[in-house]
């Protein structure tokens, strides 16, 4: 049995079991036959498939690259900046 955390399936595989189960299959004997995790199966099929995980970056990128290039030039001139000292700055 796989771990949940390492358990992997091919995105064929979760096609696949999504038509078994608007033909014959229910659910959990769809994803059981096709190894793909029946929680993953249900949301594809709500239609709330996981495309991102965790909260929305506040900074984009380029804000985060050109805050780093700050801090470290700050750093350089002997003047390092403290964690809440960045966060009253941003």
């Amino acid at each position: 049995m796989q771990n949940k955390a390492n358990a992997s399936y091919k995105k064929e595989s979760l096609e696949v079991a999504v038509v078994a189960v608007h033909t014959v299959e229910n659910i959990k004997t769809a994803a059981r036959n096709f190894g793909v995790p029946r929680s993953t199966l249900q949301l594809y099929l709500k239609g709330q498939s996981k495309s991102s995980f965790g909260t929305k970056p506040i900074l984009s990128n380029d804000e985060e690259r050109r805050l780093v290039d700050w801090l470290l030039d700050l750093s350089k001139k002997g003047f390092p900046r403290c964690r809440e000292g960045v966060q009253l700055s941003v």
